[in-house]
């Protein structure tokens, strides 16, 4: 589990966060959405690993991925509100067996 962030130089590529040492990724892996959020359904492809390297200042490695979309050619977009958004979140909250 990590997070994707966009570094703001080349739309192609982005970095992979917050991943430790002591997991195996290799150049080639598929990285996809896991849905453990309320923004980004589970299994949408997000990018390949194309370059993995120790964080020289942290104990997390470095990951680069190549996106596999390319923003430069989006013409069109669609913002989605989702109207159970307050309800969903109150179902979790209240979830007995939320471990948070």
């Amino acid at each position: 589990m990590g997070s994707v962030q966009w570094d703001g130089v080349d739309s192609d590529y982005a970095k992979l966060l917050f991943i430790t040492r002591e997991t195996v990724v290799e150049p080639g892996d598929t990285i996809i959405t896991s849905g453990f959020n309320a923004i980004y359904p589970k299994g949408l492809m997000i990018g390949i690993v194309s370059e993995v390297k120790p964080d020289p200042n942290q104990r997390d490695l470095d990951i680069k991925l190549k996106l596999s979309v390319d923003f430069r050619a989006l013409e069109y977009v669609y913002a989605i509100e989702n109207q159970y958004i307050v309800e969903k979140d109150s179902l979790i909250e209240n979830d007995p067996l939320n471990f948070e």
